[in-house]
């Protein structure tokens, strides 16, 4: 369930000092401590209606026939506010607003299976920045989730659906097919494989055996670049191959490390479509490793690390390799620290420095680049240094959030004759109050200021952009929403 549900099975392992592998997200729940994780343990909130559970603790619909549990659940997010700053070239001024509605079904079959569907149907008035990258800059995405259509002209029309069948072949291996996402690491980034790009199909499979877990997941990956015209009446994009796969192991509970491999794989062969190479379907671990240095695929190998000091202390980081057929390599890092109940109860802190090589992810030859519906498969940006800091503080169901980010990047502009270089200075900070009113599906109430300054500075321009936005709103939080970069 995004940040949050994150951040609570991070504490709760640190605080029950278990066997639990962190390292890949979605979580299996019966692994983590779920009797002391917030929004999981038992409610102690107390209500004075008959219908407050309803809104307060309880899923929708929540029934049961023998062996089958069925949960249901609508996710939402209504909201509005006001741009203060950046208003220029719109006719409705400075109104922001979101509507976005949805469902989310939940089957779980005794302890052998588990089905879950949902989906999203979202119309917005967005910020100009986000009304740029998702409109202006040809990117036509929403970060996170997928294309965009216009909606009453500066609006933004966008949807999402999502869905996985889970099966538990033995107490340790689990097979999974799905239309979702992952996210490797312990971060609010991920430099491998991040949930920031839209969702894509997969078959997966994870076994764990005492202190060692293996997962490999293949995917299908898609380009926004349509193929030539076929039978069909619109034409159809650009897909690839993706697997990913990981070997943790925890030498003690207070230490976890993984090896991580992923490749994007190529289909194109003389200009036509065909299979990705055989290799693709490879159950065999890490095997993807063999395309590292390869014209025709595009291989990343990395680390991943967790660090558990004192049951309150998170020491994160991850370091990746990639060689791109720009003849470059390309090594990324991301070093963390996450501190829980920092001199007071509940207050958290989280401080993170990432730094992105270029052509981490992209290259020229797109068939087989580190990108997926014009989003990069780990950190949003290339050619980039950022630090990150977090705060948050919760008392009951009350929350205060803050959030700092200031990214360096070195950018690139076409100009007449090849491309001009410059640098690139953002800084957005954002302060949210929140009443978590049900953790079912992470329901909040919510209040938000942002503010965001995006410098640009070539050899004789410089220019930049400022958005300063108040937002407020009942929303769902089921999908970590990166809008930061």
């Amino acid at each position: 369930m995004g940040f949050l549900f994150q951040q609570q099975a991070q504490r709760g392992v640190l605080l029950s000092d278990s066997l639990c592998f962190l390292s890949a997200y979605p979580l299996m729940k019966e692994k983590l401590p779920l009797s002391i994780m917030e929004g999981q343990k038992a409610d102690s909130v107390k209500v004075y209606h008959d219908l407050a559970p309803f809104f307060l603790r309880n899923n929708m619909v929540d029934f049961s026939l023998n062996d089958v549990r069925v949960r249901l659940n609508l996710i939402y997010d209504f909201s509005a506010g006001r741009d203060f700053i950046d208003t220029i070239g719109y006719s409705r001024g400075e109104k922001l607003y979101t509507n976005r509605r949805g469902a989310w079904l939940q089957v779980n079959f005794k302890e052998r299976a588990y089905v879950e569907s949902g989906f999203y149907e979202t119309q917005a008035f967005l910020p100009k920045y986000l009304q740029r990258l998702a409109q202006e800059d040809s990117l036509n995405i929403f970060p996170g989730f997928g294309r965009v259509k216009p909606y009453r002209t500066e609006g933004v029309d966008y949807n999402m659906a999502f869905s996985v069948f889970r099966v538990k072949i033995k107490p340790d291996f689990t097979v999974a097919l799905g239309y979702g996402k992952h996210k490797v690491g312990n971060g609010y980034r991920s430099l491998l494989w991040s949930d920031g790009m839209f969702c894509y199909p997969y078959l997966e499979y994870a076994l764990q055996k005492g202190n060692f877990r293996i997962m490999h997941v293949w995917s299908v990956m898609q380009n926004m670049r349509r193929l030539p015209l076929g039978d069909t009446p619109e034409s159809l994009f650009e897909r690839k191959g993706g697997s990913f796969s990981m070997v943790s192991y925890m030498p003690k509970p207070w230490l976890e490390f993984s090896i991580f491999e992923s490749t994007i794989w190529n289909r194109y062969r003389k200009n036509e479509i065909g299979s990705p190479d055989l290799l693709y379907y490879s159950p065999i671990p890490l095997s993807g490793l063999t395309q590292f240095n390869s014209s025709r695929n595009k291989s990343t190998v990395g680390l991943d690390f967790n660090l558990r000091l004192k049951k309150k202390m998170l020491l994160y980081g991850q370091s990746s390799l990639v060689y791109s057929n720009e003849n470059t390599l390309a090594w990324n890092r991301q070093l963390g620290i996450q501190i829980f109940q920092f001199l007071v109860p509940n207050l958290d802190v989280n401080v993170e420095m990432n730094q992105i090589a270029p052509h981490a992810y992209s290259q020229s030859f797109q068939v087989a680049n580190g990108v997926h519906m014009n989003q990069n498969i780990g950190h949003p940006l290339e050619n980039c240094k950022e630090k990150l800091l977090r705060i948050s503080y919760r008392y009951s169901r009350w929350m205060v959030n803050a959030k700092l980010n200031l990214i360096n990047q070195v950018v690139a502009r076409p100009i007449i004759d090849g491309f001009e270089y410059g640098d690139r200075s953002l800084s957005q900070w954002e302060i949210q109050a929140s009443y978590w009113f049900n953790p079912k599906t992470n329901s909040q109430i919510f209040i938000q200021y942002a503010d965001r300054i995006d410098a640009y500075s070539y050899t004789n321009e410089d220019f930049g952009y400022h958005s300063a936005w108040l937002s407020l709103g009942i929303r769902s939080n089921l999908h970590a929403n990166y809008q930061d970069f």
